[in-house]
């Protein structure tokens, strides 16, 4: 079949309605219809819209080979896109992953537009909106992309920060992971409880929380020093791993917290320093470990690490992309968002430790949401919310110490 006869008109997809999954609260704003548009409701898995526009311009020769490689769904204009980004050349990402994490992303992205350089920064989850608005307030150039796991931050940061774009790969995503037509998710890592294998003995490997605080009664001295896990105050990530479990659980988070605290657990500011100390013995278990952190090292090393998901429940952090609104390479931007949302890039992240939220690759990779929901269960998922109480300094830091203060044995 000709190129020309593959493209149907232009297609851009739109999600509405306000719908609400597994408790997180995705509010969905509805985006207006264009003149001159047809508007076609499609089945899914979810209500979805397709507004279909008048055709474009053919297809310039140059790309249409990159065009013959995305799906149908997309505009037939798209190219135009793929033109001003190869004008602009680069794309700069303030996000929370390695260079390790990025490696398969990029490298499939490249395979796809070559002309596209991509450069991440690896910061923290707070520093990625601290270092924008500075540069910003400074008149200094800054991210094209954001990319992090702050539900505290994320939903009023968008507001004025955030470029509103309606990626074609929209249909493909239940709405719970969209935001207001600025923020994508497209990772859902779980937090584990990591061990050494090599030196905890297979008696002592706990199956929960419940079990850990057992294990603890039991030989208080055998493990006094040896958990690990985040310092909340300096992480967003454990922030958020510890108060959506403990808002899952309530008072008896707290009784497990305040039963740990007896071994005397050390605290870091990320997973990555977890996995590095236990590994080299000086603790044998950290609980809310990010597996992303953990996987390039279990590659290198199965034999020293181990893992559970800890029986009580899952605490599932939303990692999710939004365009800046001062974007000095917006194009280049809108690529590499929906290539992060595509099929081809959703593989690709799995291959990077992420756990791809997008349903329909669930057989073709060895990991996703949709298998850790087979492993451990759909309703042992403890989900982030973009909760509206974590927005407010005062109660964050009066859950912050309140935490920190039980963990250390003060509570």
């Amino acid at each position: 079949m000709a190129i020309e006869s593959k493209w149907v008109y232009g297609i851009v997809f739109l999600i509405i309605g306000l719908i609400v999954g597994a408790g997180l609260g995705y509010g969905l704003a509805p985006k207006p219809t264009a003149a001159g548009t047809t508007t076609v409701t499609v089945t899914s898995t979810h209500t979805t819209t397709k507004t279909v526009t008048a055709a474009g311009e053919e297809i310039p020769e140059k790309y249409r080979s990159i065009m013959a490689q995305l799906p149908d769904y997309y505009p037939r204009d798209y190219w135009k896109i793929i033109e001003a980004a190869e004008k602009e050349g680069e794309v700069l990402v303030y996000s929370i992953m390695s260079a390790e994490n990025w490696a398969p992303v990029i490298e499939e992205f490249n395979k796809l537009y070559p002309f596209i350089k991509v450069t991440t920064l690896d910061l923290g989850s707070y520093e990625v909106f601290d270092r924008y608005l500075s540069e910003v307030a400074a008149g200094a150039p800054s991210a094209d992309m954001i990319i992090s796991a702050a539900p505290d931050v994320f939903p009023e940061f968008i507001k004025e920060n955030a470029m509103t774009y309606v990626s074609p790969e929209a249909i493909n995503y239940p709405t719970i992971f969209i935001l207001d037509w600025k923020l994508y998710v497209f990772d859902a890592t779980p937090s584990l409880m990591v061990y050494n294998k090599m030196l905890l003995p297979a008696d002592k490997v706990p199956k929960g929380y419940a079990d850990l605080v057992r294990l603890i009664n039991e030989d208080p001295d055998f493990w006094k020093g040896k958990i690990t896990t985040y310092d909340i105050t300096k992480s967003a990530f454990g922030s958020n791993m510890a108060y959506f479990f403990i808002k899952r659980y309530g008072d008896q988070a707290w009784q497990w917290l305040k039963e740990i605290a007896k071994a005397e657990p050390v605290t870091y500011a990320s997973s990555g320093t977890m996995c590095e100390k236990i590994a080299t013995g000086e603790h044998l278990l950290g609980f809310f470990v990010s597996r992303m952190s953990l996987w390039p090292r279990l590659q290198k090393a199965p034999e020293i690490y181990g893992y559970i998901y800890p029986e009580e429940g899952v605490v599932v952090a939303m990692r999710a992309a939004m365009i800046t609104k001062t974007a000095k390479h917006p194009n280049a931007a809108k690529l590499l968002l929906d290539f992060i949302l595509s099929k081809r890039g959703q593989i690709a992240w799995s291959k990077g430790g992420f756990t791809p939220v997008r349903p329909d690759i669930v057989n073709e990779v060895d990991w996703s949401l949709e298998h850790l929901k087979r492993e451990v269960g759909e309703d042992r998922i403890i989900y982030w919310e973009w909760a509206p109480e974590i927005r407010n300094p005062e109660f964050v830091k009066q859950f912050h110490d309140k935490y920190m203060a039980v963990l250390r044995g003060g509570g």
